[in-house]
């Protein structure tokens, strides 16, 4: 007799023994980290993909060749949308850290296609949610790429550039890293040059944090930053008002700040 879906699936469900699923005798090429994969996607780079399987007459392998090389725009934005799906979760960002996916994203934040540039950017914003990911974005000197998309000419980009650096800056280390890389004075020329009021918040926010340590104040008062603190407490938006006078709060803490 055949069963109907339902009864299939409530027969299955209702087994006392259930029978395991058995092992695969299967070996995929990358060791199962699709991440490696993708990475020669983005690349445009040629790769191939040996599959390795037991049978009665022995070990087989076969190998093909997956892509032929080139740069394919549609492939590279279908990768990296796939890419930040996964990383919503911390564990696929770990699994996906273990190959060369971030030198790839970072790759990409001189992209001439403007969607390009901004998935990547925004799964390096992820990245920088977990502490490993903050750990390789400081160790290899990847905060400073991220500061070049300040001046993008794509909002988007700024905000992801921007929320990133801001998860680092809650953190001592990361906090030291962007003032090792003289960001400092950057922020201080985006109090100037941000056009629009939204982003404008995160460049008074990332500044905020970093005026909080002790490094901060004195090197931001051998900048303009007061001035241009000064003009933000007449803007007609609250929360840029309220934030330049924090910034500037922090500011006199310091010893020669309060001399200003």
């Amino acid at each position: 007799q055949t069963l109907s879906n339902d009864r299939q699936i409530a027969y299955h469900r209702q087994q006392i023994n259930p029978k395991a699923i058995p092992d695969t005798d299967l070996t995929f090429a990358y060791d199962g980290n699709k991440y490696v994969k993708m990475c020669t996607e983005i690349a445009g780079e040629k790769h191939e993909v040996t599959t390795v399987y037991e049978n009665e007459e022995g070990t087989n392998q076969v190998t093909s060749h997956l892509k032929s090389g080139g740069r394919d725009d549609d492939l590279i934005k279908k990768v990296l949308r796939e890419i930040n799906d996964d990383f919503h979760d911390a564990i696929k960002i770990n699994q996906a850290l273990d190959s060369t996916i971030l030198d790839k994203l970072v790759t990409c934040f001189t992209d001439g296609d403007d969607v390009i540039r901004e998935l990547a950017s925004r799964a390096v914003m992820q990245v920088a949610r977990v502490e490993r990911g903050r750990k390789i974005l400081v160790d290899n000197k990847i905060v400073e790429n991220i500061s070049k998309l300040f001046e993008d000419p794509d909002d988007k980009i700024r905000w992801n550039a921007y929320n990133t650096l801001i998860y680092l800056a809650d953190f001592q280390f990361g906090v030291d890293a962007i003032i090792t890389f003289d960001i400092i004075q950057i922020l201080v020329d985006r109090l100037v040059l941000e056009p629009e009021e939204p982003i404008m918040i995160q460049v008074l926010t990332l500044l905020k944090l970093l005026l909080e340590g002790e490094r901060a104040p004195s090197i931001v008062l051998s900048t303009q930053a007061l001035s241009r603190l000064n003009d933000h407490l007449k803007s007609e938006n609250k929360f840029i008002r309220e934030l330049a006078a924090l910034n500037l709060g922090s500011i006199s803490y310091n010893e020669r700040g309060k001399e200003y």
